[in-house]
């Protein structure tokens, strides 16, 4: 179950926002910065959530439909085609300067189970 909450600065409190069922292979879970700037009219990003699962991932967000993209796979000899592609870690980095995102997914193409 993926629950969706959001900090609400102004009365200091966290609002839960929606929630609803996910993969059930889900392993991950990367923050999608965005929202509307204090400061001007602006918007900041899409925000939402990316939900990293085996061999795929998904874009969640309000009342947007989910976005499922797969994960590439490089061709080699020695590889194993039943195992599925997992991601492991995932950075974010957001600079204050250009309001642009940096993101940077590490992937595990063999996992034993």
């Amino acid at each position: 179950m993926l629950t969706y909450y959001e900090l609400d600065l102004g009365l200091n409190h966290v609002v839960r926002k929606w929630s609803e069922p996910t993969d059930p292979r889900a392993n991950l879970l990367v923050q999608v910065p965005g929202g509307q700037l204090a400061s001007s009219d602006r918007y900041d990003g899409p925000s939402g959530v990316l939900v990293c699962c085996e061999d795929h991932i998904i874009y969640r967000h309000i009342d947007v439909p989910q976005h499922r993209v797969p994960i590439p796979r490089r061709r080699h000899p020695l590889e194993n085609r039943d195992k599925g592609v997992i991601i492991t870690s995932a950075v974010m980095h957001k600079m204050k300067v250009s309001l642009t995102c940096c993101f940077k997914l590490v992937h595990l193409t063999h996992f034993q189970m």
